[in-house]
């Protein structure tokens, strides 16, 4: 905690505080309780479904003749079922959580532009404002990814770029960005080829899994010894709140480390 004080009175203000400075209007709260009660609701969802699964396993174990081919029947097509299920609940969060992220950054990076432009300070000093001078380019804009030869429209790459330029990136781990460009690769494959993606789709979002490293957050059904279907693992839909929580609290450190003009720029701005 910090203590303010503007000559009259003394208040204080945590990391979560001086989040708004950054994130302005946006009520991450409201949205993050209304996304927790509907992971809570899914996962309780999932949870009875599994044990659908088992009951019908052990219906089939302990009858026999046609009794246990009805069981065992009911039992595939439960399991068949299950694979869909898990990838809903799969859109479902990735759905809430890929948007809420990126308009988070996006709303951090135009209000640190806004800044900037009050305050008339020079940019931050980084290639991405000297790259590409002779375009016309939005370069507080995190949908683009800026480099010496081309610009490319790359939501994750665009985040950590900016957050390295804007001095963000000192307070936000590889592990965090490791994840929000697991969950924006993911959401793009999902909402635009659905559950079942083509085999070439699937097979190389199965080389990123390896390349990148994120086993942990993905797994996925099998036919005929290819990948299948992809779903975001329980653990890590479960921890999805407390890790955009977690964003909001380390936004606010950084807010809380700029330089008092700037912040104050912004305040102005607002009165």
């Amino acid at each position: 905690m910090q203590q303010i004080n503007d000559g009259k009175i003394g208040f204080y203000l945590d990391d979560r505080d001086y989040a708004h400075f950054l994130i302005g209007s946006i009520d991450i709260e409201a949205q993050l309780l209304a996304i927790r009660s509907l992971v809570a609701r899914n996962a309780a969802a999932a949870q009875e479904a599994s044990k659908r699964i088992d009951e019908l396993a052990d219906w089939a174990r302990k009858t026999t003749g046609a009794e246990s081919y009805r069981a065992t029947d009911e039992w595939v097509d439960e399991m068949h079922a299950s694979v869909y299920s898990d990838a809903a609940a799969s859109m479902a969060a990735v759905g809430m959580f890929a948007p809420l992220i990126e308009s988070l950054f996006s709303q951090v990076f135009r209000t640190l532009e806004k800044m900037y432009s009050v305050r008339g300070t020079n940019d931050p000093v980084h290639p991405r404002w000297s790259y590409q001078q002779d375009q016309k380019i939005d370069r507080w804009n995190c949908n683009i990814y800026v480099d010496a030869d081309r610009v490319r429209t790359d939501v994750a790459a665009g985040i950590k770029q900016l957050a390295q330029a804007s001095g963000l990136k000192a307070h936000i781990g590889k592990s965090d960005f490791k994840l929000i460009n697991a969950l924006i690769t993911y959401r793009n494959r999902m909402f635009h080829m659905g559950f079942e993606w083509p085999l070439s789709d699937r097979l190389n979002f199965e080389r990123l899994i390896i390349q990148n490293g994120w086993s942990q957050y993905f797994g996925s059904s099998r036919h005929n010894k290819a990948p299948w279907i992809f779903y975001l693992s329980d653990e890590t839909v479960a921890g999805l709140p407390d890790f955009a929580d977690g964003l909001v609290a380390k936004i606010g450190r950084f807010a809380r480390s700029l330089p008092r003009d700037l912040l104050s720029a912004k305040i102005g701005e607002e009165a």
